[in-house]
């Protein structure tokens, strides 16, 4: 019987383990974070697509990962490398390769972690169709948002230029 009720308790202890928690954190962690910061808008045909990756080996079946990719045309670089400005770009999900990982760890490895994702959540309107994301790049030609939710509407731009204005003056 008490055996029963350890293995009851691991199985319960694995239940409340296996839990995502996200850290919310604010507009200026946000943007001292990233590397870039452009207005956008979506490209022509589909706006995003959902990649799927086969996490699977020859030894172990594990059902695939998928995350979005985001396609837009860049309109404006508020900070960072203006050499985008004008350029049509994919945008990976934010913390899709930390998922990633969690992924193959629990579906290959059996190990079931509580990871803490950091998310910004917008606070600013925007017009429906600009927004301002906060990315930063992960390859010459590839790009991510910072982290999960890193996405604004067009009225940040005015608290952006005051982060550039008390960045500048220190």
């Amino acid at each position: 019987m008490r055996a029963l009720a350890t293995a009851l308790l691991l199985v319960g202890g694995v239940a409340l383990a296996n839990q995502v928690h996200y850290e919310e954190v604010d507009l200026s962690h946000l943007y001292s974070e990233c590397n870039t910061v452009a207005v956008v808008h979506d490209a022509p045909g589909k706006p995003w697509r959902t990649v799927t990756v086969g996490v699977s080996t020859p030894k172990k079946k594990a059902p695939p990962f998928s995350y979005r990719e985001y396609h837009v045309v860049i309109d404006e670089v508020m900070k960072g490398d203006k050499e985008i400005l004008g350029k049509t770009i994919w945008v990976k999900d934010g913390g899709w390769a930390d998922e990633l990982d969690q992924h193959r760890l629990y579906h290959l490895d059996g190990i079931s972690e509580s990871p803490i994702y950091r998310q910004y959540t917008a606070k600013y309107k925007g017009d429906g169709v600009k927004r301002v994301l906060f990315m930063s790049p992960t390859g010459k030609t590839e790009w991510q948002l910072t982290m999960q939710g890193s996405v604004e509407g067009l009225d940040v731009k005015a608290k952006i230029h005051e982060f550039k204005r008390s960045t500048f003056l220190r």
